[in-house]
């Protein structure tokens, strides 16, 4: 749990820093913070994490199969509200996916391993 929080801070923290350096103004105009979805980023690093602990557990392979695409789809909400909301285009949600994505994955790799 500890390596899965360590994860999301990182992921959170990129995304500031990212969003300092971008400056971009949100599509409502509130602010110069859209690019990229910090709740996206944070929502796709889980979705990788509980993946690859959902991989572990010992149960079917159809089973594993739903509960990923459960994960998966709730991320997606996430996302795809950020842009109904309009508080971020599409780039900064797919952006930010992709980032929580690679440190979720990257994080949990380096300090689990595959033998989890």
């Amino acid at each position: 749990m500890l390596v899965e929080e360590t994860a999301a801070v990182a992921t959170t923290s990129a995304t500031a820093v990212i969003k300092n350096a971008s400056n971009r103004e949100r599509p409502d105009g509130s602010d110069n913070e859209g690019f990229p979805s910090a709740r996206s980023s944070r929502a796709f690093a889980y979705n990788m994490m509980g993946a690859m602990n959902i991989d572990a557990l010992p149960v079917q392979a159809p089973v594993q199969t739903g509960l990923r695409l459960s994960l998966t789809g709730m991320a997606t909400a996430t996302a795809w509200a950020r842009v109904e909301g309009r508080v971020h285009c599409p780039s900064d949600v797919l952006f930010g996916a992709a980032l929580g994505n690679f440190l979720g994955h990257c994080l949990q790799q380096a300090f689990l391993g595959k033998s989890r």
